[in-house]
This record gives structure tokens, sequence and C-alpha cells, in this order.
């Protein structure tokens, strides 16, 4: 898990400054970034065979109802639906 803190923290600046610094360079937010690295890791992994639960803790997401809906949102359909369509 990471915090917005420890990141600031290992930045040397507030919390603030990173959000805004970030959202400046990158034009995202942080946690939109980092969600989106995490999705990514888990469909790494779900095409490497792993079960979705397993893929989800891997890459940070320890809620699975949060997962499956941060998925949809980034696939346009759950993790089953992904991997269904990748055995067809």
């Amino acid at each position: 898990k990471l915090t917005l803190g420890e990141i600031a923290s290992k930045c040397n600046i507030s919390a603030s400054e990173l959000c805004r610094s970030f959202k400046r360079a990158m034009h995202r937010t942080l946690f939109d970034y980092i969600t989106d690295l995490r999705l990514r890791k888990s469909i790494e992994l779900i095409d490497e065979g792993k079960s979705v639960t397993e893929a989800a803790q891997s890459s940070g997401f320890f809620d699975s109802s949060y997962y499956t809906k941060m998925f949809k949102r980034y696939m346009g359909r759950t993790p089953r639906e992904y991997i269904k369509s990748k055995k067809d």
C-alpha cells in the first residue's frame, strides 16, 4: 500500500505540492496514474495465468469489488469477461 504522505515524504515535498506538480506535469492525478499502473500489472499477471484474486492483490488492490469496478472502467469488461475473451 502506498500513501500520498509516504510518496511526498520520499520526494521531500508536501502532499498538496506533490499532487499539484504531478497533475501539472502528467495531466492526470497521481491517484489515477497509480491505479493505471496497478491495473496494467494485474492484466499482465492474469495473462500469465494468475487468478483474478491473486493478480488483484499482487497489484495493490485489496478490495475485490473495487478492483472489479476499476478493471471494468479501464477495460470495458470485468476480469472474468476478460479471461473468457482471451480463451475464445
